[in-house]
């Protein structure tokens, strides 16, 4: 998961999509989890090269992260393990998070969130997210509207490319 956060010598991503594809049991929620976190507050975007050549990132200005399953009750394991990452941490309290609703966000209104998606394919269109988690998409199939969702969530993801958007997969096939 390292190298999906490289970047070009222009400073561009050099991976605009990825795929954890790993074993049932293996850890990629809690893997997934740390990633919504990075993508809601952690300097994570690209901001410009420091006195000696290397990287220095910066924070998304409108972190909007999207979890995506074929079921809301799916995307409750993740959301869980966020919950449980930030309750009583020191981010929770620096960054004023309200972790306890089914989205999570800032306690003071300041625009972003971590939001659960399920397939529901033309009521997700027009979204803007800045990174979404699209879950066991081995599950993803056309009697749930999988492979619909897939592309909206895929469309809306492309829309804010340019300024560092982007998705990940995860599957056990």
């Amino acid at each position: 998961m390292l190298w999906f956060y490289a970047i070009n010598p222009d400073g561009t991503w050099r991976y605009s999509a990825g795929t954890l594809r790993r074993a049932k049991g293996w850890g990629k929620t809690p893997l997934l989890a740390a990633l919504a976190i990075v993508e809601f507050i952690g300097p994570c975007r690209f901001d410009r090269f420091d006195a000696f050549g290397l990287p220095v990132a910066k924070r998304v200005p409108l972190p909007t992260v999207q979890i995506g399953a074929t079921a809301l009750d799916q995307t409750d394991q993740t959301l869980e393990m966020i919950r449980g990452m930030l309750s009583e941490s020191p981010a929770e309290k620096e960054y004023g998070l309200e972790i306890g609703k089914s989205v999570i966000q800032f306690k003071s209104g300041k625009p972003g969130s971590i939001r659960p998606k399920a397939t529901a394919g033309r009521t997700n269109e027009g979204n803007r997210p800045t990174f979404a988690l699209l879950d066991e998409v081995h599950h993803w199939v056309g009697s749930n509207g999988g492979p619909d969702f897939y592309q909206v969530i895929k469309r809306n993801v492309e829309k804010t490319a340019s300024a560092g958007s982007r998705w990940v997969t995860t599957t056990n096939a």
